[in-house]
């Protein structure tokens, strides 16, 4: 058993440097599309990243009567805390929306009209799951219940739209994704067959001499899975070299998770693998 494999593994390779041109030509090839669906995986990740952590400042900010007293204001906080739709439950005073209003207007309410008009307020962030228009009605409605509370404002026309427009991305994305991988198979596939196609005399050859079909499809899909996975290799460092290009230019605003860093490299093993397969397949049943 060893013997066959260290056959398979050493004939393989064989195949590699016995048709040199054929093989730096799928390399590349699957290396193309391998860093084209890379490439639009990290863009799409980047993509909903900067949503999330849009839709993570769209508060919700609740306006509280200026007659409570601390404790109240705490009992009110720990209310607000409670609720499933709340992350977190920050009190501003209207002191410090005074100085906010200050430093963002560069202008003082206080000296132009004698007085502080600014009410103080628990600002909201939501929990990742409702952060979404109806939830944002629904956790409106629960908060005006509690006392003490004299308004609640948030921008329920944006959370309105950055769901409607992330719901459509989702859409696109799932699409193009579709369209890449099927467009990536059928060039892996492609290319492995014309590699094949230049041993077809071979193949021929130890057919006639009584080969099983393993035993001549075992090289083939070793040298598949090699080309697959060097691919993904030198994909992965293309999209990183990529990453730290677009992130000197335009300070830091690309992130890539390692899983997602290890998606070409998985996905050249199963292309290269499932490439080889189908090239070779045609061969063996005639």
């Amino acid at each position: 058993m060893s013997l066959n494999i260290f056959y398979t593994i050493r004939e393989a390779f064989k195949g590699l440097r016995r048709h040199k041109f054929s093989s730096v030509m799928t390399l590349i090839s699957i290396t193309i599309s391998l860093t084209i669906l890379g490439g639009y995986l990290v863009l799409t990740y980047n993509l909903k990243r900067g949503v999330d952590l849009f839709k993570q400042r769209l508060g919700v900010e609740v306006f509280i009567d200026n007659s409570l007293h601390s404790e109240e204001i705490r009992q009110l906080q720990t209310q607000i805390r409670g609720l499933e739709a709340v992350e977190s439950a920050v009190f501003v005073s209207k002191q410090q929306a005074m100085e906010e209003f200050k430093a963002e207007f560069d202008q003082d309410v206080a000296e132009i009209i004698g007085g502080n008009p600014l009410p103080a307020s628990i600002r909201i962030e939501l929990a990742k799951s409702y952060r979404t228009a109806e939830a944002v009605e629904i956790l409106e409605t629960d908060i005006l219940s509690f006392p003490g509370v004299t308004d609640v404002a948030y921008h329920g026309e944006v959370f309105t739209i950055v769901n409607k427009y992330s719901r459509i991305g989702l859409i696109v994305f799932i699409t193009l994704l579709l369209i890449i991988l099927f467009a990536s198979v059928l060039l892996i596939t492609n290319t492995l067959r014309l590699t094949i196609l230049s041993q077809k005399r071979l193949i021929s050859i130890m057919k006639l001499v009584g080969a099983t079909k393993g035993f001549i499809r075992r090289p083939y899909l070793i040298q598949g899975l090699f080309h697959g996975l060097a691919a993904g290799i030198i994909a992965c460092g293309i999209i990183l070299l990529f990453m730290k290009l677009v992130n000197t230019f335009y300070g830091d605003v690309l992130v890539i998770p390692v899983w997602l860093l290890l998606v070409p490299v998985f996905a050249g093993f199963f292309l290269g693998l499932i490439g080889s397969y189908i090239g070779v397949k045609k061969f063996l049943s005639t």
